[in-house]
């Protein structure tokens, strides 16, 4: 309700001495206005985005909104506190680990008309792919289930995948500073083999915290990135190495939108869509992780809702929802950014 006893507010109340966190308060409450209207003709239950600068590892906004009939208390943080499969954005974490391992090269090829299986599941993809055998860059454009879980079949899923997702934190705990910390990770096996399953966002359930940490690992190259909600007094360079630029990259290239901003800012980018049932209802969860710009990024955001009942699309995807909010916010608070980051490069692959 914006009287400040909510969320990190409410949290914060109980620290007996001065504290100065990294929320702008400018930036969140254009996104704050920009999510709202969106989430008003979207419909969903909740409403998350979260916006990070990367060199500084702050979180310089976090904004909520919640429709449910019965919302959750003043004190209770999604960016912390809820944990969800997050379907495709998981998938460039199987790409990364591959080409971090030496599994993959660019010009490998994988054929995804072909039956693909989890013991007797048949992997499903939607829209269902071309009869042209697709290479890395296709199957994150076109978010191939059968594909990730092709590249994650290369990788031994004990000592090489778990490591690296361990390694980039997705099966730990994280703190966000103030000694508040996430939930834990769940790695749900119901739906099969979880080294078939994750590759492609099933079966493991973190916070959007540990996602977006995760993400700027992979991103900047940087393995000890940390994002928090405490004023930093340090800046920090990306430190590059062959497998975080090929990725980047490629999330350039796989995040092609219609939109002047994806260009202007180099926007990268990977959308996640997920069913989830509970009774005899099945809906959609919706997540859209984007950054830019993707040759040396410096802003990370996450944009995250559960259940939606209108869309911008034909389907009830994340590219139909998210990720043209995403884009919506962007265009209301890039004069409140640090222009000064771009530096436009190739952007061949």
């Amino acid at each position: 309700d914006h009287k400040g006893i909510s969320l990190i507010e409410a949290r914060l109340n109980s620290l007996n001495k001065n504290i100065k966190t990294s929320i702008d308060l400018q930036i969140q409450q254009k996104i704050f206005d920009t999510l709202k209207a969106d989430s008003s003709y979207l419909r969903p239950d909740f409403s998350l985005n979260v916006l990070i600068d990367l060199s500084k590892e702050e979180i310089i906004s976090n904004v909520f909104i919640d429709r449910q009939d019965n919302p959750f208390d003043d004190s209770y943080m999604p960016l912390k506190d809820s944990i969800f499969e997050f379907g495709s954005v998981f998938k460039p974490f199987t790409v990364y680990s591959a080409f971090k391992n030496n599994k993959i090269t660019l010009n490998d090829y994988f054929n995804v008309d072909e039956p693909v299986f989890i013991g007797q599941k048949l992997v499903q993809d939607f829209p269902k792919n071309s009869q042209i055998p697709f290479q890395v860059k296709d199957i994150l454009k076109k978010s191939s289930n059968r594909g990730a879980v092709l590249i994650s079949r290369m990788l031994d899923c004990q000592k090489e995948f778990k490591k690296d997702l361990e390694n980039i934190g997705l099966l730990n705990s994280t703190s966000i500073g103030f000694d508040l910390n996430s939930i834990n990770p769940d790695i749900n096996n119901f739906r099969g083999s979880y080294c078939d399953t994750i590759p492609y966002g099933y079966g493991l359930s973190v916070s959007p915290i540990q996602l977006l940490n995760a993400y700027g690992k992979i991103i900047t190259g940087r393995v000890d990135f940390s994002a928090t909600i405490e004023k930093k007094d340090y800046q920090k360079k990306n430190i590059f190495n062959n497998y975080s630029n090929t990725v980047n990259k490629l999330l350039f290239y796989a995040n092609d939108i219609e939109d002047d901003l994806y260009r202007n800012f180099l926007v990268a980018g990977k959308t996640g869509t997920t069913d989830k049932i509970i009774g005899d209802d099945t809906f959609q969860n919706v997540a859209y992780i984007s950054y830019f710009p993707f040759n040396d990024p410096k802003y990370l955001s996450l944009t995250f809702m559960q259940n939606p009942k209108e869309k911008y699309g034909p389907f009830m995807t994340a590219g139909n929802t998210v990720k043209p909010v995403f884009f919506n916010i962007l265009k209301k608070i890039y004069m409140d950014l640090d222009l000064t980051i771009l530096n436009i490069k190739g952007t061949d692959i």
